[in-house]
């Protein structure tokens, strides 16, 4: 294990060094350039399919609470395999994901077994995304495809890994609040709800967050994802509000399943599929419906 202060300047050497020594997380992410996908494009944006067979531990992971109280949580250090390597940055542990979806995966878990909770871990989503520029830091809810639901944690990815983000500067924009130097949008032809705050400020978009969450989820525990990024000085963040875990595709009859467990990925534009054969069947029309199911 090491320890250390500055992840953007680390992040890649220890990616490397992970790789050369841990032969099950080299083998996955060789896999990366193997898999099949399919692209369709919007008017301002794409969706981009994923056929991933390695994914079908997250995607087709059992979140009931009397299955996650019988296995040991895959975040807790002390589960870990040994070939796993850690950096330690504030309270959370940061490690590559050995079940990637994208290049350079990471997995960054806090080092307490704590729910999967953004209340009050908000500032950290921030925190973390600044001292990785090159990256966008995404979180994944209870019941909005996180597969470790009890235990806090964040993931990340290199920030052209993720369709909406690379196409924000198109995107059809309207205002929804502005305040404390801080803009929230609404993001229109999309066919799911999305929003997205920027700020120059960790303040204003701890503001802009909790005023967002209020309009959509009043006193209830919110259910959504986030995708995080920093650039020369701004925060983009992306709220996606969520009603539903997975669509009813995911338990169809045989003829009609797709297996598709939407996080963050999905919702920001990368659908994976661990089953060739729905990859293979899987249209805009279905991606549409499953949007606006899972969808706030």
């Amino acid at each position: 294990m090491q320890s250390i202060m500055d992840l953007q300047t680390q992040i890649y050497p220890f990616i490397e060094k992970q790789l050369s020594q841990w032969s099950f997380a080299k083998k996955n992410y060789d896999n990366l350039s193997l898999i099949k996908t399919r692209t369709f494009l919007l008017p301002t944006t794409k969706i981009v399919l994923q056929f991933n067979p390695t994914r079908i531990a997250s995607t087709g992971a059992k979140l009931d609470a009397e299955s996650i109280s019988k296995r040991k949580c895959f975040l807790c250090l002390q589960n870990q395999p040994a070939e796993e390597l850690s950096m330690f940055w504030q309270d959370y542990v940061v490690q590559l994901n050995p079940y990637p979806i994208f290049p350079n995966h990471l997995v960054i878990a806090h080092r307490q077994h704590i729910l999967q909770d953004i209340n009050g871990h908000f500032s950290e989503l921030l925190s973390v995304s600044e001292q990785l520029p090159n990256f966008a830091v995404f979180f994944n809810g209870i019941n909005c495809g996180a597969s470790a639901p009890d235990h806090l944690h964040f993931q990340a990815a290199e920030q052209n890994s993720f369709p909406l983000l690379v196409s924000y500067d198109t995107l059809g924009k309207t205002p929804f609040f502005k305040k404390n130097g801080a803009m929230t949008y609404k993001i229109l032809g999309v066919f799911r709800t999305v929003f997205c705050i920027e700020s120059s400020e960790i303040q204003s978009a701890n503001f802009h967050f909790e005023y967002l969450k209020r309009q959509l989820f009043g006193t209830n525990a919110p259910m959504m994802n986030l995708l995080c990024s920093y650039s020369a000085g701004r925060w983009l963040i992306f709220v996606f509000p969520r009603k539903k875990s997975r669509p009813w595709q995911y338990e169809a009859p045989e003829s009609q399943t797709l297996m598709v467990s939407p996080g963050t990925a999905e919702m920001s534009g990368v659908v994976v599929l661990p089953k060739e054969e729905h990859f293979q069947r899987i249209n805009l029309e279905d991606i549409i419906d499953i949007y606006q199911q899972v969808g706030l």
